[in-house]
């Protein structure tokens, strides 16, 4: 989790994005896979969106744990707010076919861990909150 936020940083550095982490990511508690496919789809999302703004660009990551609950924060700012149905981003590029998978595999991970995904966008500041439940 530490090499793929220190990576993702580097990015958003190169692109004058403002990168901050707050909490402790409870990598011991979830597969590396899992882990993976969560904050690489969720960041890279984040990044990619936050690329397009003209001035402040900004990505806040928030990790809260609370007992048996895992709660991922990933905020972004946006050129525009983007419209959501039914948990899904109308994708704003070419080929439409071969594009969304990743909120989808977010989602597939939140669920096996008994969680869930929730975007929202306000303000022209995206949100993608991802649940899990964790064992002991």
């Amino acid at each position: 989790a530490d090499a793929l936020l220190e990576s993702k940083a580097k990015t958003a550095a190169q692109n004058d994005i403002t990168m901050t982490v707050e909490g402790n990511i409870p990598a011991n508690r979830i597969e590396d896979v899992n882990l993976v496919i969560l904050i690489s789809n969720l960041v890279d999302n984040a990044l990619e969106a936050a690329k397009q703004v003209e001035g402040e660009k900004k990505i806040e990551i928030q990790s809260i744990l609370k007992k048996n609950i895992w709660i991922l924060y990933v905020k972004n700012s946006c050129v525009q707010d983007v419209v959501i149905r039914e948990n899904r981003i109308e994708t704003t590029k070419e080929e439409k076919e071969s594009h969304g998978f990743g909120i989808s595999n977010i989602e597939r991970v939140a669920k096996k861990y008994g969680g869930n995904l929730k975007l929202s966008c306000e303000n022209r500041v995206f949100t993608a909150r991802a649940t899990l439940m964790l064992m002991a």
